[in-house]
């Protein structure tokens, strides 16, 4: 496919040299890769080059500025692609009328690769040529390399520690012995704890299960909302816990739904969001509900217990409550720098500014929790693609649903991409994986509305 002729015009009329590399090529080969970020400053837009296995340090940034930048949204950004014709966007300043700030760590590359316009295909440039290409562009030191910040897999052993240390440098908290005190977090509810009293009897008793739902009546009410969903096709009819075990949901279902409930109960939903992301308890539903069926579609040799593969997906996301909870201002600057680099992932952002991920977070509350170990791993190792340890189908399977969310809600198939190794791992094909998301998301609108009655 060739690069757009707008593209190319831009590049010519500067005589500027260029060549056209493969994107596959290996990273060694093909060098530094410029990434385009847009920002609305107070009185203009503002285009950031930087590289791409870079962070971009919203703080530094601010300050070469002199400005308080806000990032586009994913609709503003697509109207650039849009207006251009474009797919991908080259980091080439005279695209936009806006003004340009370049990374001074791209400046000292030998060759920066450039976005062509179109997938796949990138513009190589050698450093003088790309000099020439800026101008006088202004420059600053506005990015963090990722290899200071990511850890892959890590060692959960180590989790508590780090967690302690990152409190101990970031708040005045008195570090305790046990985690929930420490973060400051109240103590599992009664009735979570209720039920996994339950759930460890070999013989456990549907009517016990109901007695402790139905003691909690803002649960119950949830519980029952949930079953009677759309999603499930019974309609508005059901009045009571027991109905919603016996006719739609079964023991199973419900016990560990009314668990992520409770347990969901303990910590307030953060005021603050980044832009473009699912609601919390939307994100919860959709990737328990695509969790629940990747888990089925597995070899019976592979399978993981459903119930637990479920409440793994209900509280993927329960470390973001506990970063807000403990770490309130740097949720929020975590917020906008997940607008500001939305190629980086979430935890090298947490790294930078707290030291610690809500993954590793999650998983130590839900250890001290008494929480089933495949829980905690899931929640532990969801953004891990190399992990294949003890109950790796539980994490695996949440990598892959995460990133199948993730493709649905943005449209960005490549940043969200699963390796072919974590399928090869599951037993489970790219094309079945594709097959049960688009099921699962052909019934989104009736997740949704059962989320919206979770979330009251």
């Amino acid at each position: 496919m060739s690069i757009p002729a707008s593209i190319e015009k831009l590049l010519h009329q500067d005589k500027i040299a260029f060549r056209e590399v493969d994107e596959s090529v290996d990273a060694r080969d093909a060098g530094s890769v410029a990434k385009v970020l847009f920002f609305h400053c107070r009185d203009h837009e503002l285009q950031v080059l930087i590289p791409a296995d870079c962070l971009l340090d919203l703080v530094a940034l601010n300050e070469a500025s002199g400005n308080e930048c806000q990032a586009f949204s994913a609709e503003a950004t697509r109207e650039i692609f849009a207006q251009h014709g474009i797919e991908t966007i080259p980091a080439i300043p005279a695209l936009t009328s806006f003004r340009t700030l370049v990374d001074e760590n791209l400046l000292r590359m030998p060759v920066v690769h450039l976005q062509s316009g179109v997938p796949g295909k990138l513009l190589g440039l050698e450093k003088t040529e790309f000099r020439r290409l800026l101008g006088d562009t202004a420059s600053a030191v506005v990015t963090v390399p990722l290899s200071k910040l990511v850890r892959e897999g890590g060692n959960s052993s180590e989790d508590l520690d780090q967690i302690k240390a990152a409190l101990h440098s970031r708040t005045r908290l008195k570090i305790q012995e046990r985690l929930e005190q420490t973060l400051e977090i109240p103590p599992l509810p009664s009735s979570a704890q209720k039920i996994m009293d339950l759930r460890a009897q070999e013989d456990p008793d549907v009517d016990d299960l109901v007695r402790i739902v139905e003691s909690d009546a803002p649960l119950a009410a949830k519980v029952v909302s949930y079953a009677s969903s759309p999603f499930f096709g019974v309609g508005s009819g059901l009045k009571s816990v027991q109905e919603a075990i016996v006719r739609v949901l079964g023991f199973e279902r419900v016990m560990n739904l009314a668990l992520g409930l409770a347990m969901g109960q303990t910590l307030k939903l953060p005021s603050d969001a980044p832009q473009d992301e699912l609601p919390f308890w939307e994100q919860s539903v959709i990737c328990a509900a695509l969790v629940d069926k990747l888990g089925r579609g597995l070899p019976a040799d592979q399978r993981p217990e459903p119930g637990l593969a479920y409440l793994a997906g209900l509280l993927h996301n329960f470390g973001n409550l506990i970063v807000a909870h403990v770490f309130p201002e740097q949720f929020s600057l975590a917020c906008r720098y997940i607008e500001a680099s939305p190629h980086i992932s979430h935890a090298a952002i947490e790294r930078h500014l707290i030291s610690v991920t809500r993954e590793q977070l999650a998983s130590s509350l839900m250890r001290s929790w008494k929480m089933p170990d495949s829980v905690c791993i899931a929640l532990r190792y969801q953004e891990d693609a190399d992990y294949e340890e003890t109950h790796y189908q539980y994490a695996n399977l949440l990598f892959v649903a995460n990133r199948l969310i993730a493709q649905w809600h943005t449209g960005d198939m490549e940043s969200h991409s699963v390796p072919a190794s974590v399928y090869e791992r599951l037993d489970l094909s790219r094309e079945d994986a594709r097959e049960i998301a688009d099921k699962v998301f052909e019934n989104v609108g009736e997740l949704q509305a059962t989320a919206q009655q979770l979330a009251k």
